[in-house]
């Protein structure tokens, strides 16, 4: 009796397997026809065939599915697949980048900025992000904040031009005027005719 209730659940547990195995191997093959059809530039047809095997719980559909909303200028969708994505790998900053996209398609700036700190939250001492979080803050306003976010850039990458250059504005706008003084001629090593850099040096002299 024990046998053949073990059985019975092995033969069950072999006939999961095979519909798993059979589900996979399905939207694996969706996946290449989507492609296919998206290299045709039949984005609505490429969005369908994934469509059909649709699922909340599958990170490369949504990833999938955001891009091509993405790239038929379906922004929205596009943004809540992406969501969707980082909700489903929380470790990943893939999503987050991809979705850089299409919030700078909407020009929705504070979205993209908290899009910038959840990969900061990740990798925090990502330059890219740090510098636009600066650039963020600086046009906001925020000296104080832009500051910190463009110290991060330069304690990674010494010699950042942009970065030693936003610092030198950064701290001509809090007064700090010898401290904007030095990040303006340690920019200007990088780049010595930048005007940006040179116009900042002149106001201080």
């Amino acid at each position: 009796m024990a046998f053949l209730k073990y059985l019975s659940t092995l033969l069950f547990l072999l006939f999961l397997f095979e519909i798993h195995s059979q589900i996979n191997n399905d939207v694996k093959e969706a996946f290449i026809k989507s492609y296919h059809e998206e290299q045709l530039g039949l984005l609505e047809k490429a969005s369908e065939t994934i469509l059909s095997y649709y699922s909340d719980k599958n990170y490369e559909i949504n990833y999938r599915l955001a891009w091509l909303h993405y790239r038929m200028k379906k922004y929205s969708s596009s943004i809540q697949y992406y969501k969707k994505a980082t909700l489903l790998k929380p470790k990943s900053t893939e999503a987050y980048w991809a979705m850089v996209q299409p919030l700078l398609a909407v020009e929705n700036y504070s979205a993209l900025n908290q899009c910038y700190m959840n990969i900061l939250k990740i990798d925090s001492k990502n330059s890219t992000a740090n510098y636009r979080v600066g650039l963020y803050n600086y046009y906001h306003k925020k000296y104080s904040l832009a500051k910190k976010y463009f110290t991060h850039v330069i304690a990674v990458y010494p010699s950042d031009f942009d970065a030693l250059h936003m610092l030198g504005w950064t701290h001509y706008f809090l007064g700090n005027f010898e401290t904007s003084k030095a990040y303006f001629i340690r920019a200007l090593i990088i780049q010595p005719t930048n005007e940006s850099v040179l116009s900042g040096l002149r106001l201080i002299k």
